[in-house]
């Protein structure tokens, strides 16, 4: 602050050191200069000296000038415009004219029109005699000193000049004027410059994002909500337009609006599904225009086929936006265990559905756990559980009584029975000619043609018959005989 502070002095002093005080130009025009920005602008001090702190902070190197014309060179980079003609009325001047000069035109940087009309101005109001300054000097100051004030500055400085300013000192200020104007305008103002155009880019978001819009083609910016930057970042929750107006050296572009889309973020709906074991669930899913599942699946519906329940989750996308993953349960339910246990008799037989909590369906038409058959067959039976899973099983039954032709004279020993990798099988009383053993649904697994002669041991080996319930059927000339064996 003290060196900002120590060079707006020299700018209401330094004047009149350098015209020998030939001027009256006072604080109170100064103050002008500032209100208005210096012809270009208020935005230009701010950015300046805000510029001025940061490259202290980051302690950027300096441009090889003297203190005062490197401080000309970045006013007047940061303006977009020469402003020696502003900063020599202020009262400060170039230290090396060539030097400066030189960097001013590699940054392309020449005096604007608003300046030199600005100094013009400036001239048309000095005062021209005495009581033209008295109106003046009361316009702005009153014409007193305010109690502690410096009688050197401000409202002292008129007091001082009251009754001494006359037509010389009017003309000998607007002599000044005119050769600062001649010096830096010897053509006279010149054209005025085309207005920046600025260009802004639009955006798109989905909801709760942000958008950066970005403006170019000035110096400075002026956003809609109140943003000076050339870059802004808006979060709005539905689309909105943003208006943005640029300004270089003083010029200023025509409004352009930036528009924002903001477009929805996808509901998305799946349903879930619960099967049996072993079965496939279809999941479908609205709500979006694309979707993608944890299977890598991209259709609104998919098939699966879990062995366990499993969640299945799905992501929708609509212009671009995704919906959070919706989650889609498959419940697999096991399928119930059926057993089948016989008792056989001569006569009948007693079949047993072993389970609990479960419904059945035979293949008599019976609904019972239990039923008793009085004839040979294969019987199946179809269990279900509360959850709906159905099992099947069945068994073939071999009565005895329904099976056997038997001669009065020929007797059958099967040893042993239970029976262990061998079976001996005797047929007393006449030959047998064929043995064979069936399992327990009716299929044929093992058969011996060989002819025994009455009273011999047949030997059949069973090593590689799983354990379980078979029947042995013999048959000979004019006899057949059924045994219920289990291994």
């Amino acid at each position: 602050m003290d060196g900002d502070t120590k060079f707006q002095g020299r700018q209401s002093h330094g004047y009149f050191q350098h015209h020998q005080r030939r001027s009256t130009l006072s604080t109170a025009w100064l103050c002008q200069v500032h209100r208005n920005g210096g012809a270009i602008g208020w935005e230009v001090i701010d950015s300046f000296y805000k510029k001025e702190q940061l490259d202290f902070i980051n302690q950027v190197p300096g441009d090889g000038l003297s203190e005062a014309d490197s401080r000309i060179l970045r006013f007047s980079k940061t303006s977009g415009t020469d402003v020696r003609p502003l900063i020599h009325f202020w009262g400060v001047h170039p230290n090396d004219t060539a030097a400066l000069n030189s960097a001013l035109n590699a940054e392309g940087l020449s005096p604007s029109k608003l300046i030199c009309d600005r100094l013009e101005h400036y001239k048309s109001i000095i005062p021209k005699d005495n009581a033209e300054f008295q109106i003046h000097a009361n316009a702005f100051f009153g014409g007193s000193v305010p109690p502690g004030g410096d009688p050197d500055y401000g409202s002292g400085w008129y007091n001082i000049w009251l009754p001494l300013y006359d037509e010389t000192h009017g003309a000998l200020a607007i002599q000044a004027m005119e050769d600062i104007i001649d010096l830096y305008f010897p053509d006279g103002c010149p054209a005025e410059p085309p207005a920046p155009i600025v260009t802004v880019n639009n955006s798109f978001i989905c909801a709760g994002e942000t958008a950066t819009l970005t403006a170019s083609g000035a110096m400075y910016y002026q956003w809609s909500n109140g943003a000076t930057s050339q870059t802004i970042t808006v979060q709005p929750d539905s689309t909105t337009s943003y208006t943005v107006i640029g300004k270089t050296a003083g010029y200023t572009s025509e409004p352009v609006n930036a528009e924002v889309i903001v477009n929805p973020i996808p509901e998305i709906h799946v349903d879930n599904a619960t099967i049996c074991a072993g079965q496939s669930a279809t999941l479908t899913v609205i709500g979006a225009d694309s979707y993608e599942w944890s299977t890598g699946e991209t259709a609104d519906s998919i098939t699966v086929s879990p062995k366990e329940t499993t969640i299945y989750n799905v992501t929708g996308y609509s212009s671009g936006c995704a919906s959070a993953p919706a989650p889609s349960m498959v419940t697999v339910n096991p399928i119930p265990t059926v057993m089948l246990i016989v008792d056989e008799q001569e006569e009948f037989a007693i079949i047993d559905a072993f389970g609990s909590g479960l419904t059945y369906e035979w293949s008599t038409g019976e609904n019972t756990p239990v039923i008793q058959v009085f004839s040979s067959g294969t019987y199946s039976v179809t269990v279900s559980d509360a959850a709906g899973c159905t099992a099947s099983s069945s068994v073939m039954i071999l009565l005895v009584s329904a099976l056997d032709v038997m001669d009065d004279e020929v007797e059958i020993v099967v040893a042993p029975n239970p029976i262990d990798d061998v079976l001996h099988i005797v047929c007393k009383g006449h030959a047998s000619t064929d043995v064979k053993i069936l399992d327990n649904m009716g299929k044929i697994v093992l058969t011996d043609h060989t002819f025994i002669s009455e009273g011999m041991t047949r030997i059949l080996s069973v090593v590689n018959l799983p354990s379980g319930v078979y029947y042995l059927q013999i048959a000979g000339k004019g006899f057949f005989k059924a045994v219920r064996i289990v291994k």
